[in-house]
């Protein structure tokens, strides 16, 4: 950010953006920044306070447990765990122990980094987290690991116990807590951006830069829908690379449409789609959910910075791609998040856009909230996937297919209109 001040006005230049103050309106906003700044201090105080609190509390249980001596037991069940044997772990706890106690034994394997998340002791390893955060789910108050649970806390563990399993072997206590995570959606606000690139190894189809206007906020899936989050909807799981967690792939522009028309029924929303044939009509003030358009999608992967990737200059930092996915895909959220709050934009699953692709459009389109080409037989993807080399995944790189291919590398990203309620 540059500041240029004069005896009237102050200009702030921020991406390539002006912004111009009067000295009143600059000590205006001085002053909430200093209100926010002094609120944002307070509250990451009361968070250290609340986690230190936890903190002791969870060493309470520990001793607890340790002073018991039924360690043996402890490791036994850890070992079932470690195999997917729930029903056996918790027969053999149960069984032999109250509900405080096991929950006690659970509170053994982790302890609280600084930001509240949970973190495994040295003989836990991430064939525990299936178990473990069954085990979690399953507490009640006043007992912490409740709290735990509810607050989030194992909400990294989950996500990564979700590569171990199928989407029908997630535990019916943990679905809820494992669709709110999967489920949720950031905010993008109407702005102006530069879409397109001026480098001159970008392709043709790529230019020119030209700006585009978002005039209404919409809605962007955190994550790209997982396989667990599709078979909540649908009951199907199309996927080659089987976890619960990871992308769904295998999935055409016309499931996508069929799917995000499926779940605004079950969420009480108005379907954005209608489906005749092959034609469909697409109602743009419905609140259902939806595909977003390609500009919305290079709006929110960009979010007003000027990455190559989304969130970084370092594709590795942000993406898996095919230097470091080892053929296949990857869990959603593993990977550094952009300024929106938006994981695996880059790399991963190429997701599909509503609009019809033609090279060319960018040398016509609209400046304001454009919907792609009128004809065409091919629909917009965006990102790259786990098969890109680090040149096509880039944030401006356009991807291409037939509506109707299914391929192990094709997922989407639900978006959805912001509706005042």
């Amino acid at each position: 950010m540059q500041i240029y001040l004069d005896k009237q006005k102050i200009t702030l230049v921020i991406q390539g953006h002006s912004f111009v103050l009067t000295k009143s309106q600059a000590q205006t906003l001085s002053q909430g920044l200093y209100v926010a700044s002094q609120d944002l201090q307070d509250e990451a105080e009361q968070k250290q306070n609340v986690w230190g609190s936890f903190r002791q509390e969870i060493a309470q249980c520990k001793r607890r447990w340790q002073k018991s001596g039924k360690a043996e037991d402890l490791k036994q069940g850890l070992h079932l765990l470690s195999y997917g044997k729930l029903s056996q772990a918790s027969d053999l706890l149960f069984n032999k122990y109250d509900s405080g106690q096991v929950f006690d034994a659970i509170c053994t394997s982790f302890d609280l980094d600084d930001e509240g998340w949970v973190i495994p002791e040295p003989n836990i390893s991430e064939w525990h987290y299936p178990g473990i955060c069954y085990f979690a789910s399953l507490a009640e108050a006043p007992h912490p690991l409740s709290d735990l649970w509810n607050k989030g806390c194992f909400d990294a563990w989950l996500l990564r116990a979700g590569r171990l399993l199928a989407p029908d072997q997630v535990p019916t206590n943990i679905q809820p807590r494992m669709y709110a995570l999967l489920a949720q959606e950031i905010y993008i606000p109407p702005g102006e951006f530069d879409m397109g690139s001026s480098s001159d190894a970008a392709w043709p189809f790529e230019k020119p830069v030209h700006k585009i206007v978002i005039s209404k906020p919409f809605y962007l899936t955190r994550f790209p829908v997982t396989q667990f989050f599709y078979w909540m909807v649908t009951e199907k799981n199309p996927s080659v690379y089987v976890g619960a967690t990871k992308p769904v792939e295998n999935v055409s522009w016309y499931d996508c449409l069929h799917f995000c028309n499926l779940l605004s029924v079950l969420q009480g929303l108005t379907p954005v789609y209608t489906l005749q044939d092959d034609k469909v009509i697409c109602d743009n003030e419905a609140d259902g959910y939806r595909l977003p358009t390609e500009a919305e999608w290079e709006c929110a992967g960009k979010a007003w910075q000027q990455n190559e990737y989304a969130g970084s200059d370092e594709i590795d930092k942000v993406a898996w791609y095919s230097e470091n996915s080892q053929g296949k895909t990857k869990v959603v959220g593993q990977k550094q998040s952009n300024a929106a709050g938006l994981y695996d934009m880059t790399g991963n699953v190429w997701e599909w856009c509503w609009d019809i692709y033609d090279e060319f459009f960018y040398q016509d389109s609209p400046s304001q909230d454009p919907r792609g080409a009128v004809q065409g037989g091919e629909r917009v993807c965006r990102g790259g996937a786990f098969t890109c080399h680090h040149d096509s995944a880039y944030l401006t790189m356009r991807g291409r297919f037939a509506p109707e291919i299914q391929w192990e590398a094709l997922g989407f990203r639900l978006a959805r209109n912001y509706v005042e309620r």
